[in-house]
C-alpha cells in the first residue's frame, strides 16, 4: 500500500512538466504577440529555452543520479513557481521573453529527477521498469491536453493571470506532493 502511494504521488508529480510546459507554449506567445514581438522574435525564445535546457538538464540528470531525486525537484518546483507566476505581469516584450525562457527551463530541468523518482516508486512497489515507462507514456500526453486547453480555458474566461497563477499553484501542489512523498521513504 505504502508503495502504491509512492507510484500515485509520482505519477501526480511527473505530470505537472507537461501541463506547465504546454500550458506556457499556448499562452507566452499570445503574450509577446500583444507585447509587440513578431514570430521571429517568439520562435527565438522558444529556441533559446531549447538550447539552454539542453545545456542544463544533465547537470540536474547527474545531481538525482548522484543524490537522489527529491532535492532537484524540490529546487525544480520552488524556482519555478515564482517564475511562472510572473510571467504575465511584464510589459517588456524581451523581459518576458527571458522570463518565459526561463519557465521553460525550469519546468524543463524536472524530467530527469521525475523520471528517477518515479523509477524508484515503481522498484519499491515491485514492478518492472517497464512501468515506469508505461505511466509516463500515459501521463505525458493528458498533461499536455490539460496544460494546452486548460491554460487557454481560463486565460479566455479570467485573464492570462489567472492561468499562469493556476500553473504556479500546480507547481506549489507538486511541493507539498512531494513533501508527502518523502514521508513516505
Amino acid at each position: 500500500m505504502l508503495a502504491a502511494s509512492r507510484v500515485r504521488t509520482a505519477m501526480w508529480i511527473a505530470v505537472l512538466p507537461a501541463i506547465l510546459l504546454a500550458g506556457i507554449s499556448v499562452l507566452a506567445p499570445l503574450q509577446q504577440h500583444r507585447l509587440g514581438a513578431g514570430a521571429g522574435e517568439i520562435a527565438l525564445t522558444f529556441g533559446l529555452a531549447a538550447l539552454v535546457g539542453i545545456l542544463v538538464r544533465p547537470a540536474f540528470g547527474r545531481w538525482s543520479d548522484r543524490h537522489g531525486p527529491l532535492r532537484p525537484i524540490r529546487l525544480g518546483l520552488l524556482s519555478s513557481a515564482p517564475v511562472v507566476f510572473a510571467v504575465p505581469w511584464l510589459q517588456s516584450r524581451f523581459a518576458a521573453a527571458l522570463l518565459v525562457v526561463l519557465a521553460l527551463v525550469l519546468t524543463g530541468v524536472l524530467w530527469a529527477p521525475l523520471m528517477l523518482m518515479l523509477s524508484d516508486a515503481c522498484t519499491a512497489a515491485g514492478v518492472g521498469q517497464i512501468m515506469a515507462v508505461v505511466i509516463m507514456d500515459l501521463t505525458w500526453p493528458p498533461g499536455n491536453a490539460v496544460g494546452a486547453a486548460g491554460g487557454a480555458a481560463i486565460a479566455q474566461a479570467a485573464g492570462q493571470r489567472w492561468a499562469y497563477a493556476t500553473m504556479a499553484a500546480a507547481l506549489l501542489g507538486g511541493y507539498l506532493a512531494l513533501s508527502r512523498y518523502a514521508r513516505l521513504l
